[in-house]
């Protein structure tokens, strides 16, 4: 059904820019304006900053979270109805953190808000590995959504300022960052894995390692500044 509706989409943009007759193209003046702007934006250390650590987000947190519902599937002999319904957990964490994001801006900051994401992830994926039974995995999945929205909007919220004059540039840039390293990191989780549950074992230094250092990437960058790079 999904695909369908993609199909159709497909077929109704093409109908479309048929129907009006023209092609739009791009001049190589444009492109190496572009590739020019882009170089520059990537010039300023604290987009390199944030991108590098987007790109390390997306590899190390979805490279052991991807495999959170075959391992409840290993170790439980749970059914896939079920295995959805505690992996969902990840989604209200979201909510939550959507619900609570102005108090917790007000009284965490940024720093705080990575440091306190971090710490929720590390303590989530513990939880996860060493939970005795399917219920008390439900908890620690709200726990890592709830921790990974506080890192990642954070971020976010730092890609759309970090190149004010090419903000559609740098917001691309983190979008481009963030799911290759989810590809990365799920791909290379499924390679070194012999056995569904190894995949988030083998995960666990690496969450470790990212999100905790994370925030020691954002006290030792006290040199950012929101404007630094509204020259481009």
């Amino acid at each position: 059904m999904l695909a369908a509706l993609f199909l159709t989409a497909g077929i109704a943009v093409a109908y479309e820019l048929k129907s009006r007759g023209r092609q739009q193209t791009i001049s190589s003046e444009a492109a190496g304006w572009a590739l020019h702007r882009a170089g520059t934006m990537l010039r300023q250390p604290w987009v390199v900053i944030v991108l590098t650590t987007t790109f390390f987000e997306g590899m190390f947190f979805f490279g052991a979270f991807t495999f959170v519902g075959s391992y409840l599937w290993a170790r439980f002999e749970l059914g896939f109805d079920l295995v959805g319904l505690i992996v969902a957990g990840f989604g209200v964490g979201g909510l939550i953190y959507s619900a609570s994001a102005a108090q917790l801006v007000r009284r965490l900051g940024e720093t705080g808000l990575a440091a306190g994401g971090g710490i929720l992830i590390a303590v989530s994926f513990v939880a996860i590995t060493a939970a005795p039974t399917p219920l008390a995995v439900a908890p620690a999945t709200i726990l890592a959504g709830f921790g990974y929205y506080m890192i990642h909007n954070t971020l976010q919220t730092n890609a759309t300022q970090m190149a004010s004059r090419v903000r559609g540039l740098a917001v691309g840039t983190f979008a481009r960052c963030l799911f290759l390293g989810q590809s990365i990191g799920s791909h290379s989780r499924h390679r070194c894995s012999t056995t569904p549950e190894a995949p988030l074992y083998s995960s666990l230094p690496a969450v470790f390692s990212s999100y905790l250092a994370s925030p020691f990437v954002y006290v030792l960058s006290g040199f950012h500044d929101p404007n630094c790079c509204t020259a481009i």
